[in-house]
C-alpha cells in the first residue's frame, strides 16, 4: 500500500510539472502565492512580448478573471531575494497569443512587477521566461492591498512604474560649422560649458550663453602633427589662464597652448612614438600645474620643468 501510495505521488507530481509546459497544459492559479517551479517549459512563437527577447524555457500559467479589476503580478517578494524573472502576460487562443504587458526588473533588484487591468471572463497567461535563469521562485496575482511579504519597489531604489515628481527632458539644439563634437569644456571662463569641434589646424568652439543658445568662434594655428583621433583633453597647461588642448592620436600626442588673448595655437608635440587611446590632465604631483597623460600603454607625463623648457621655447 505504501509503495501505490509513494508511485502515485511520484506521478501527480510530474503531471503537475507537465501542466506548466506549454500553452494548451499551462498551470491555473488563483489570486495568491504561487510556486514558479525550475523553468522546463516550451517556448512558444507568440513570446516575442513587448519587444523582449524570450530565452530557451519557460512556465505557463493563466488566470481568468471573474469580474474587471486591477490586478498586482510581482515577483518582489522578500522570499526570492534578488530572483532574476521575466514576465510575460499574454492573452488569446493559443497559438495566436497577444502581448499585454512584460516586465523585466521593474521589481526590487532584479524581480518583476506589474500591474495591470483585467476585464471580466477574459484568460491571462502568465508567463516566466528563462533570458537569465531558470531557477524557481514565487510570484503573486491579486489585489496590491492583499499581497504577503511584498517588496515595493517604490520604497527600494529599484524598478516600477512610478513617475518621477520632475521629468528631465531634452531639446536637440543645431550648431552652426560644427562637424562633431569632440570634447566639452569651458574655453572662455565663464562657468559655461562650450563645445569643440577640431578640423585640421582649426578648433571651432560653440561657445554657451546664459539663455541656451550657442554663438561660434574659432582658434587658429599651425596643422598639428597629431590630430584627436584618438582622444582630446582641455586644461590650462601653460597658466595664462586660457584652457588649451591635447590631442592623441594613432602615433603621438600634440599640446595645442592657446596664446594669451586666446585666438591662435602653438604646437607642442611628441618626438615618441605614443598610441593614445584616452588623455587626462591631472596635477599629478600636487604643485598647482596641470600635467598629462597621453597613453594608456606608455604613460607620457608633462611635468614642471617640461613645461618651462616648453614656455621659453614659446618666446624664443
Amino acid at each position: 500500500m505504501k509503495t501505490i501510495l509513494l508511485i502515485f505521488t511520484l506521478v501527480l507530481s510530474h503531471g503537475l510539472m507537465l501542466a506548466q509546459n506549454s500553452c494548451e497544459e499551462a498551470l491555473e492559479v488563483s489570486q495568491g502565492t504561487h510556486e514558479c517551479a525550475t523553468l522546463i517549459g516550451e517556448v512558444s512563437d507568440d513570446l516575442e512580448c513587448a519587444g523582449l527577447l524570450i530565452g530557451e524555457y519557460v512556465n505557463w500559467y493563466y488566470y481568468t478573471a471573474e469580474e474587471d479589476e486591477t490586478l498586482l503580478v510581482t515577483s518582489s517578494l522578500s522570499q526570492n531575494g534578488n530572483w532574476d524573472s521575466r514576465l510575460n502576460i499574454l492573452t488569446g487562443p493559443c497559438g495566436t497569443l497577444t502581448c499585454l504587458a512584460s516586465d523585466d526588473d521593474g521589481g526590487s533588484g532584479y524581480t518583476s512587477d506589474l500591474t495591470f487591468e483585467a476585464e471580466a471572463g477574459v484568460t491571462y497567461f502568465i508567463v516566466f521566461d528563462d533570458q537569465w535563469t531558470t531557477n524557481p521562485g514565487e510570484f503573486y496575482i491579486g489585489s496590491e492591498d492583499d499581497v504577503e511579504n511584498y517588496v515595493d519597489p517604490g520604497n527600494t531604489g529599484g524598478g516600477g512604474d512610478e513617475t518621477p515628481e520632475t521629468l528631465i527632458i531634452f531639446e536637440a539644439t543645431t550648431l552652426p560649422n560644427v562637424i562633431a563634437g569632440d570634447c566639452v569644456v569651458d574655453m572662455n571662463g565663464d562657468f559655461l560649458d562650450d563645445i569643440v569641434s577640431v578640423s585640421g589646424s582649426t578648433a571651432t568652439v560653440s561657445y554657451q550663453q546664459e539663455n541656451g543658445t550657442y554663438f561660434s568662434g574659432i582658434i587658429t594655428g599651425p596643422s598639428p602633427e597629431n590630430s584627436p583621433s584618438w582622444s582630446i583633453a582641455a586644461g590650462d597647461l601653460d597658466n595664462n589662464g586660457m584652457n588649451d588642448l591635447m590631442y592623441g592620436g594613432g602615433g603621438g600626442v600634440s599640446l595645442m597652448l592657446r596664446s594669451d588673448d586666446g585666438s591662435t595655437f602653438t604646437e607642442w608635440a611628441t618626438d615618441e612614438y605614443v598610441f593614445s587611446q584616452r588623455g587626462n590632465m591631472v596635477d599629478i604631483n600636487n604643485d598647482g600645474i596641470l600635467d598629462d597623460d597621453g597613453d594608456l600603454d606608455e604613460m607620457f607625463i608633462c611635468l614642471v620643468m617640461e613645461l618651462a623648457d616648453l614656455n621659453t621655447s614659446k618666446e624664443d
